[in-house]
């Protein structure tokens, strides 16, 4: 027996082999994880019997070994061929039927090596010589070794043209993996045809299996690099790259096995992302962490998005292999931005006619009480002022007298109040300079404010005139004033009223408290802004109705007839509130020369 470096490197090659082939196997299954492990075993199982051969000295022993090596010689490219048909999802070619086919030249040639010296159709003479690996036996080639060499070569080319017709077509890491696992091939490949068309060049010794310990350290590379064995991009065939959808494959060790170009921008990732942890994602989107951890198929929505907030229902689905185990999870998300806009649209719009029904029929209410309020009040006011008239002048009925007077009065208030709210009011219209309005009742507004209460005026110069009450007006302006103050509290703060013009487009106009808007134009605009307490959506929602209010002696009525009174004079309200910053509202009206043209 003789060692020398030759039988070194190919024992060397056949251990890189069979370690890589156990590596596969205990991996969890994966698509051509189990063809790939048999190429390895043949590689190895070559590499040791033409290792064996090379160190034994005589003839017949060197003839066992090199039919021994001819079962991983025959079957390493049937293997290749099947891995590569595998990895690139041509299950449907891999039939039972067609597998038996593949390996029934190799079973022949392995055969026939075992019978040679009966036929010599594999190896017609063997003769010993002494080269630099010492004693070697150099083969005469018979003419079934051309055609079991043809064969082969068959299988490699074949398995190479898949391969690298899935480098072209594949992006991202499966094509790194496939060109990775393409140059391991080429290693042995380049050493056999050597051996093949040259043998004088290499001594008659052969260096394929020497050459699949580069194969196998590629291999190593591909696996623990660019995750060989992981998930193969199942998908690809069914538009991948275009679907709207953001898609995300994760594997059971929730690596990040591929992403679409939609995933991509959803998160703000490249394709470089591929391999990497997808616990990056559950940082910076906690809605995706319970996604991650999730041990059921589910179904969600979340807001994600880099530039851009965008609703998204997201369906999670595991991917298992052929055992039924967890191979890998699906995340797929949905843009339903478009879908939740038209809800919140069709809901605020559901809510506004909601809104504006019940507020008609409370102003029909309203209107049908005061109005017959207005008949009985004129009846008790009446008989009241008789009453008096038939009393002595010192008379103490008078006191009584009075003070039912008054009450009637207030009454009478109140139901003046009730018609301004359902727009029944008679409202004296002429043309009003706002500003001038406002400085009238300046002396008036500061008495009604607190002392810890600043009143700021900033009043637009030349404003132009509206159409309108005067009086109402006034009891807008008072209304607007005593609510701000009314949130104020005891702290103070400060109360702002301000005057302008401001051009108004119909989509401005949508965002009126009022349920029948103006035609889009200009208007003069009466702003009071305080730092009060602000308010909640609920309050909001109900400011203006009447009989609502938030004061413990309040009648709810102030913020009603403010919208009563502009709805009147067809102009719009805005408001804008946040708890802890204050209230403005905002009320438009017509200018004047818009009302007669």
């Amino acid at each position: 027996m003789q060692i020398n470096a030759y039988v070194a490197s190919l024992i060397a090659a056949a251990l890189v082999s069979g370690l890589l082939a156990v590596n596969i196997l205990r991996q969890r299954p994966a698509r051509g994880s189990t063809e790939l492990a048999c190429l390895m075993l043949a590689a190895a199982e070559w590499s040791l019997a033409i290792g064996l051969e090379a160190s034994v000295l005589s003839l017949p022993s060197k003839l066992f070994w090199s039919a021994v090596a001819y079962v991983g010689t025959t079957t390493a490219p049937v293997f290749y061929f099947l891995f590569a048909l595998r990895r690139t999802q041509h299950d449907q070619w891999v039939s039972p039927a067609t597998v038996s086919c593949l390996f029934a030249i190799p079973l022949i040639s392995t055969a026939m090596a075992a019978t040679n010296q009966w036929h010599g159709l594999l190896w017609s003479q063997v003769t010993l010589i002494h080269s630099w690996g010492g004693v070697t036996a150099v083969y005469a080639r018979g003419p079934w070794f051309w055609v079991n060499v043809s064969y082969a070569y068959l299988m490699l080319a074949l398995g190479l043209s898949v391969l690298l017709w899935r480098i072209v077509t594949l992006p991202h890491l499966y094509s790194r993996q496939t060109r990775m696992f393409f140059i391991a091939s080429l290693a042995p490949l380049v050493g056999n045809m050597v051996y093949l068309l040259s043998p004088r060049a290499v001594s008659g010794i052969d260096p394929t299996p020497i050459a699949f310990v580069l194969t196998g350290l590629l291999l190593a590379l591909a696996i623990h690099r660019y995750r060989l064995l992981d998930l193969v991009p199942l998908g690809r065939e069914m538009l991948f790259e275009n679907l709207q959808d953001a898609v995300l494959f994760l594997d059971a060790q929730q690596q990040i096995v591929d992403l679409n170009p939609a995933a991509q921008r959803v998160f703000g990732l490249s394709a470089e992302a591929i391999g990497g942890s997808a616990l990056s994602l559950a940082s910076a989107w906690p809605d995706i962490a319970d996604l991650l951890q999730a041990q059921k198929e589910m179904q969600r929505e979340v807001v994600l998005g880099i530039s851009e907030q965008r609703h998204f229902e997201v369906r999670l689905s595991f991917l298992r292999d052929g055992q039924g185990n967890l191979a890998g999870r699906l995340i797929v998300l949905h843009d339903i931005t478009e879908r939740k806009e038209a809800e919140q649209k069709l809901l605020a719009m559901e809510r506004h006619v909601w809104q504006a029904q019940k507020l008609e029929s409370l102003g029909i209410l309203a209107g049908g009480m005061a109005h017959d309020f207005n008949n009985l009040l004129t009846a008790i006011l009446g008989n009241i002022e008789f009453a008096a008239l038939e009393l002595p002048p010192h008379s103490t009925v008078r006191v009584y007298l009075d003070d039912a007077s008054r009450a009637a009065q207030r009454v009478a208030d109140l139901t003046r109040q009730m018609l301004a709210y359902a727009g029944r009011g008679q409202f004296m219209i002429k043309p009003v300079d706002l500003n001038e309005l406002i400085k009238r009742m300046t002396l008036l507004l500061r008495a009604a404010v607190a002392e810890n209460v600043a009143l700021d005026l900033s009043l637009a110069p030349g404003l132009p005139m509206i159409m309108g009450d005067p009086t109402y007006l006034g009891q807008i302006i008072m209304s607007l004033v005593d609510n701000a103050a009314e949130a104020m509290g005891d702290a103070g703060g400060q109360i702002s009223i301000a005057t302008g013009v401001q051009a108004c487009s119909d989509a401005d106009l949508q965002k009126s408290r009022l349920e029948d808007r103006p035609a889009a134009g200009s208007f003069a605009y009466l702003e009071v802004a305080d730092t009060g307490c602000g308010m909640d959506e609920q309050v909001q929602q109900h400011l203006f109705e009447p009989f609502y209010t938030t004061k413990l002696m309040g009648r709810g009525l102030g913020m009603a007839v403010v919208l009563g009174v502009v709805q009147a004079h067809q102009g719009a309200i805005f408001l804008q509130s946040e708890i802890g910053k204050g209230t403005t509202i905002r009320v438009l009206f017509p200018i004047a020369h818009q009302v007669d043209g």
